[in-house]
């Protein structure tokens, strides 16, 4: 198979009311487009999505050993399990979630791609980013914080798993988080913290709301422009299709 471009993929855009579902609807959402993808044509699709607040964690992590259950309960925090692999990760308002669908082939040199693409897009946009591993991507600090011993900052997280014949790749990319709420709600690997010189979840991490002037309704739009040249409107049949899926991740928690 000759495997067609990442990009400029096709936007897919929901109907009225699909904005403000739980996380569970557009993780089922990303498993409808690629049944879209393997039956009917090689497109890539690509979506964006904000929820509130939420714990997404890999398919083979142990619930009880990455995520406070109890803190989460008490502030009302949604616990889903993915089926790619990879870390918990804590999303709310603050985050813009991306879901890219794409046709079969080897899933390691896609998700390079797409990780490169991620943190070219975040460059030209004026926050200057790397892509590091296959999981993260990096935001370099800015120069008027360099006197200040600023460091480098995780920005985006990034996970994949392979289904026949298509691929699903997603991630999160730090706007503004709530810090309080995503340190009270995850555990982290001790031992990972101290391998990159750090006490917390919060000093590894990066914001881009230190690097833009504008709101995260304008990047997201911004990401959609960049990463995106026609859309596929789904409809009210679909939607149903995709709540189908859904519950399977009821389910799983």
């Amino acid at each position: 198979m000759v495997q067609n471009p990442l990009f400029p993929a096709t936007m897919v855009a929901f109907p009225e009311g699909c904005n403000a579902r739980r996380a569970a609807f557009y993780l089922a959402a990303e498993e409808y487009l690629a049944e879209l993808t393997r039956k009917y044509d090689n497109r890539n699709y690509l979506f964006t999505w904000i929820i509130a607040p939420t714990v997404v964690y890999g398919r083979n992590q142990v619930l009880q050993n990455e995520i406070n259950v109890d803190f989460c309960r008490t502030h009302n925090i949604d616990v889903i399990r993915r089926k790619s692999g990879g870390g918990a990760i804590y999303a709310d308002g603050g985050n813009i979630m991306t879901s890219l669908i794409t046709e079969g082939g080897p899933v390691e040199p896609l998700f390079l791609e797409y990780s490169q693409k991620i943190a070219e897009m975040l460059t030209a946009f004026g926050a200057p980013a790397y892509a590091t591993g296959r999981n993260d991507i990096i935001l370099e600090p800015k120069k008027s914080d360099i006197t200040k011993s600023q460091s480098a900052g995780k920005v985006c997280g990034n996970a994949f798993y392979h289904l026949a014949n298509s691929n699903i790749m997603h991630g999160t990319m730090l706007y503004d988080t709530a810090f309080e709420m995503m340190t009270g709600a995850l555990i982290p690997p001790t031992e990972k913290l101290k391998r990159h010189g750090v006490e917390s979840v919060r000093q590894r991490v990066a914001l881009l709301k230190n690097y833009f002037t504008f709101g995260i309704e304008e990047l997201r739009n911004k990401i959609e422009g960049y990463l995106t040249n026609n859309v596929l409107e789904l409809t009210e049949t679909d939607v149903l299709e995709i709540e189908r899926i859904e519950q399977w991740y009821y389910k799983e928690n």
